[in-house]
């Protein structure tokens, strides 16, 4: 790729997994790559660091007294190095300003949307305009689904060009994919939980199981509202982020992924369960079926009963919970993320030819 390209990942969590992936195998020949001082997961390429922030206080010193500084910084690059195109990989709360510095230097700005629409419990208001905003303001949107942009776009008028360029696979070091059936099932929910996410489904389905189908359920996960460990011995919670390292461990020690989600535009869990061949119980909505074919993972309507259903199927059925592993294990080798790079460069391209 010929051309000055500009890339914010100031993340310090949300979407990393994606973000290190893309960023290292887009064929950057002359970018500025800006990361967080706090990102958590690594990328090969040269970059620069910048102080963001790590909690509400810090947060509120850092927008009144660092990120101006940071911007005055990107303006001066943009006219010292004739920058053409600026990549956000995705949505970050310092976005919309370094947004507005780039179209004032005539950048032309393409954006990757994750969650173009907040799902419930994520309804706070200054999240909610700022990710609209900054959505509004690029000159290419990027999405994971068609059904997210279908959601996104719906009610938008003379809406930005699009692309559809799914997610790829997240390959945590030491991952193993090995796992054979067991019908005492280890269940395993995984990511941030969130009300959306159906974890009551799964409980009220786990509170009338037979136990002979279930060893236990680990819940784990950064809680996004105030949920509390159900009073049960067979269910574990560990209510904060994780590691790679314990991701990996997890994955590891349990038999099944449930994504038991009540809506879901799509899924860095599910590209996980990809990379680990694990079998997976997700619900037929939004994005999900996009992510994976039918016989990639037993299918269920959003409910107790449905969710209970497969759980029994997978626990009865060991030919079934090797079938699914088998076609995982295919997916994952015919998976990568060159290809997904190349498409996201093949549209900074674009905007660079118009320089």
């Amino acid at each position: 790729m010929n051309g000055k390209v500009l890339i914010f990942h100031l993340s310090r969590y949300g979407y990393a997994d994606y973000a290190a992936g893309l960023i290292d195998h887009l064929p950057i020949e002359d970018g500025l790559i800006y990361l967080s001082k706090y990102h958590s997961v690594p990328i090969s390429k040269a970059f620069q660091t910048i102080t963001t922030y790590r909690n509400g206080f810090e947060f509120l010193l850092s927008s009144l007294f660092l990120l101006p500084g940071f911007l005055r910084k990107i303006h001066r690059e943009i006219r010292k190095q004739q920058v053409g195109v600026a990549y956000f990989p995705g949505f970050h709360y310092w976005d919309l300003p370094l947004i507005w510095v780039c179209k004032w230097g005539k950048v032309a700005v393409v954006y990757t949307v994750h969650d173009g629409i907040l799902h419930e419990g994520e309804n706070h208001w200054s999240h909610r305009w700022l990710q609209k905003a900054s959505i509004r303001a690029a000159d290419h949107l990027i999405f994971l689904t068609r059904y997210m942009r279908e959601e996104t776009l719906k009610s938008w008028k003379n809406a930005p060009p699009s692309s559809i360029i799914a997610h790829g696979p997240i390959q945590l070091p030491g991952l193993s994919t090995l796992h054979r059936h067991s019908p005492n099932l280890k269940l395993l929910f995984l990511g941030r939980i969130g009300q959306y996410k159906g974890i009551k489904l799964l409980l009220n389905a786990l509170e009338v199981a037979e136990n002979d189908i279930w060893e236990h359920l680990t819940i784990a996960g950064q809680p996004l509202y105030d949920f509390k460990k159900p009073d049960h011995p067979k269910i574990n919670l560990i209510g904060r982020w994780l590691s790679e390292g314990e991701m990996v461990s997890l994955l590891h020690e349990h038999d099944l992924l449930i994504l038991p989600y009540q809506s879901a535009t799509q899924s860095g869990v599910v590209a996980l369960g990809i990379a680990a061949a694990i079998p997976m119980i997700c619900t037929k909505v939004g994005g999900l079926p996009e992510q994976l074919a039918e016989n990639e993972a037993v299918w269920a309507a959003p409910n107790s009963t449905d969710i209970l259903e497969a759980i029994r199927f997978l626990s009865k059925n060991p030919a079934a919970y090797d079938a699914i592993h088998q076609q995982l294990l295919k997916k994952r080798e015919n998976v990568s993320w060159h290809p997904l790079a190349q498409k996201t460069a093949s549209i900074l391209s674009s905007y660079l030819s118009r320089q």
